[in-house]
């Protein structure tokens, strides 16, 4: 069963609620045959998820523009697993964001990232993690070329750690990818610029022309 309501202005969501039950939640799970621990998917049973989602615009006269939001949850789970009774349940959120900013002498800066706290997701209670990512670019010769340097993770903190401790189960994961990364990128546009403007506003207009034919029939 799901239910949700929501709130919009200008045709993009602003606000939404939710709610979900579900009897026969699939999750991964963390299993153990003698000595060897493995991951498999298992049913958890009972899952009920509440959420509260919100996004805003991000704007500040001409500079600045972009988008923010954050997800706030609870999840429980319910269930009968390897012999006990698995009741676990968590408040969290994810917060995120894009930005970009037209700064002097035509350099353009991008920020975005997001960060997620403490949840549970199955059997595994994982820790805060998330990443800010920082772009700026530069154009040149009339917009023609461009030079863009781009920094993904720039405080490599997208590790993912987390723990299941459940009917003598205690393990530890961690997750590390190689998630900074340092772009240096330069694109040249080839052409007559001028002459590719205008043939698209002469395509604009044939198409506008055609637009205006068929309304008339």
């Amino acid at each position: 069963n799901s239910y949700q309501a929501g709130l919009t202005y200008q045709k993009q969501p602003v606000l939404l609620l939710a709610y979900t039950r579900t009897t026969n939640a699939i999750s991964l799970a963390t299993a153990q045959q003698d000595s060897v621990l493995y991951q498999t998917t298992t049913n958890l049973g009972l899952l009920t998820n509440h959420s509260a989602t919100l996004n805003f615009p991000l704007s500040l006269g001409k500079r600045v523009s972009g988008y923010g939001g954050t997800i706030l949850y609870y999840n429980q789970y319910r269930s009968e697993y390897l012999g006990g009774q698995y009741d676990n349940g968590q408040l969290s959120a994810t917060f995120y964001l894009q930005t970009k900013v037209s700064l002097p002498q035509g350099v353009g800066l991008e920020v975005s990232g997001f960060w997620q706290t403490a949840g549970v997701n199955g059997l595994l209670n994982y820790r805060p993690f998330g990443a800010l990512n920082l772009g700026l670019q530069k154009a040149f010769w009339h917009e023609q070329a461009q030079l863009r340097l781009a920094v993904s993770d720039v405080f490599f903190t997208s590790k993912q750690r987390g723990t299941v401790q459940y009917q003598g189960l205690d393990v530890r994961f961690f997750n590390q990818t190689e998630s900074q990364q340092v772009r240096l990128s330069f694109t040249y546009k080839f052409g007559n610029q001028a002459l590719r403007a205008a043939r698209k506003r002469a395509t604009g207009l044939e198409e506008e022309r055609g637009r205006v034919k068929t309304d008339k029939e």
